[in-house]
């Protein structure tokens, strides 16, 4: 009961206290709410100033900061552009305008990089080092591509990390541009709070009517600035997709949230420009490792994907077979329609090939007219000689190429890895021999090299050819003189045999 009276006595105590103070003399009243407007206006003029000079001194260097990346990137897009211009010939208006195009983003670097070293950013100097660097190189490789395409691409290539250097010196010098933006607006946040602090205790004093003029200071105030470090900090988690608040503001909140939302979109075209940057250094590699005319493999993706295989586990490796095709008639073909027909002759060959393997085999172009089939199996020799069949029938289909017609045939070579002795360069010569076992025959296009009996066939085929050749004496000899050169004169003959050999011994 005690406790019950005491805590309403404090209550009235209280009640009078703060009635007394909204009752005081008129002057009392007066003080308070002079003190309440100099304050509310302290704050005002305060906050403005700080994001006003804030702003000032941030916003013309994060436009320099980010813009160093964003048109090295331009660059860096035109010089992949010019190289494959270079490879395929292109000249002209497009390739000058390209040039000038570089030469200005250089330009407008080197001046953005001016305006960074005027602050005091740490790190300014190295910067300005990396992008001479960078644009040393960049002119070197324009005169490479001008001179030599290939030479220009492999420029273009290696001068990737120069400038992946420099643009990341750059993204640091705008991180620590946006880390003072960010202390400012901190900053300004602290010092908002304590004079919103004094606002509502003097707002207290005055009565209700002070106290919803704070409140209402501090919500058109403090939480705008809130809102917009908040979707800043989200931009530098790298959260893209937010909307930036208050854009619509006229005041230095509104041109604060502009800025932040320009920084968005320069983020946004950074984070694509490295998107497409990476698809083209896909394509280059893709490039690199594939025909041009076919689009199946080339003589490095072949060798690339042959070194996949024989490397895997001993059991896989020895049954990789390798299926090597040489054309026959296709220089015919060249000579009497054109190489645009031998080229659609190539190309249609190469999807045929394709089309009769499996998706994890493959099919490459190794030279001219030459292919190569590299296959994962334990095939026996009736499906190898299925396969070869089926490989040569395919090839034989006449192909029509402009309302002309035509045929060309082929020979393959066949061989498992674990029937041929010795290293790689023994599993390539095996198959290149029997492919010319292939062609040596008469009735068949194809032939599977088998251990020891191709050596032992080929050793005693010659060994009768010989024996034949000396009984019907089709050796002769050709007497060919020796001349010495400081008399001008013969000084003896050498005696050369040849052998007569017929078509059915070669």
């Amino acid at each position: 009961m005690s406790a019950i009276k005491t805590r309403d006595r404090q209550d009235q105590g209280g009640h009078w206290s703060i009635l007394a103070k909204v009752m005081a003399a008129p002057l009392v009243m007066l003080i308070a709410l002079s003190a309440l407007s100099i304050v509310g206006w302290q704050t005002i003029r305060v906050q403005g100033e700080l994001m006003s000079v804030g702003f000032a001194q941030i916003d013309p260097l994060l436009r320099h900061a980010y813009g160093v990346p964003y048109r090295l990137a331009q660059v860096e897009a035109d010089l992949y552009k010019l190289s494959i211009w270079g490879r395929i010939g292109v000249r002209g208006y497009d390739l000058e305008r390209t040039v000038r195009a570089i030469e200005s983003n250089l330009e407008r670097t080197r001046r953005d990089i001016g305006v960074i070293e005027d602050t005091d950013l740490a790190n300014a100097g190295e910067l300005r080092n990396a992008f001479f660097d960078y644009r040393y190189h960049t002119m070197q490789t324009l005169m490479l591509i001008e001179r030599n395409a290939t030479l220009g691409a492999v420029a273009v290539r290696s001068g990737h990390q120069t400038y992946s250097q420099t643009k990341q010196l750059a993204t640091e010098l705008a991180a620590q541009a946006f880390e003072r933006f960010t202390v400012q607006a901190r900053r300004a946040r602290a010092i908002t709070y304590e004079l919103t602090r004094d606002f509502a205790i003097i707002a207290g004093i005055a009565g209700l009517c002070a106290i919803v003029i704070g409140f209402a200071a501090t919500r058109r105030i403090v939480r705008p600035i809130e809102q917009i470090v908040r979707a800043t900090q989200s931009l530098l988690r790298g959260d893209l997709s937010i909307t930036v608040p208050h854009v619509e503001r006229r005041d230095e909140l509104g041109r604060i949230a502009v800025s932040v939302n320009e920084l968005q979109r320069v983020l946004v075209q950074n984070r694509d420009l490295a998107e497409a940057q990476r698809e083209r250094q896909a394509e280059l590699e893709f490039f690199a490792t594939h025909d041009a005319l076919t689009g199946i493999a080339n003589r490095k993706g072949f060798d690339t994907d042959l070194q996949t295989r024989l490397h895997g586990p001993q059991r896989k490796s020895d049954n990789v077979i390798f299926v090597l095709i040489d054309l026959d008639g296709f220089k015919p073909v060249n000579d009497t329609y054109g190489h645009d027909a031998g080229d659609a002759a190539l190309a249609t060959i190469a999807s045929r090939l394709k089309s009769l393997v499996r998706s994890s085999d493959l099919v490459a172009r190794i030279g001219g007219d030459e292919f190569a089939i590299l296959l994962d199996g334990e095939d026996g020799t009736a499906q190898l000689e299925d396969l070869a069949k089926r490989l040569y029938d395919t090839i034989s289909v006449p192909i029509t190429h402009e309302g002309r017609t035509f045929s060309v045939g082929a020979s393959f070579g066949i061989v498992r890895r674990g029937d041929v002795d010795g290293d790689e360069a023994a599993f390539l010569s095996a198959a290149d021999q029997a492919m010319y076992e292939a062609k040596k025959q008469l009735n068949t296009s194809f032939h599977i090299h088998r251990p020891c009996r191709d050596v032992l066939e080929n050793s005693k085929r010659e060994r009768t050819h010989l024996v034949n050749a000396l009984s019907a004496d089709d050796f002769i000899v050709h007497y060919q003189p020796k001349w010495d050169l400081l008399t001008d004169r013969p000084i003896g003959y050498e005696a050369l045999p040849r052998w007569r050999r017929s078509d059915s011994e070669t």
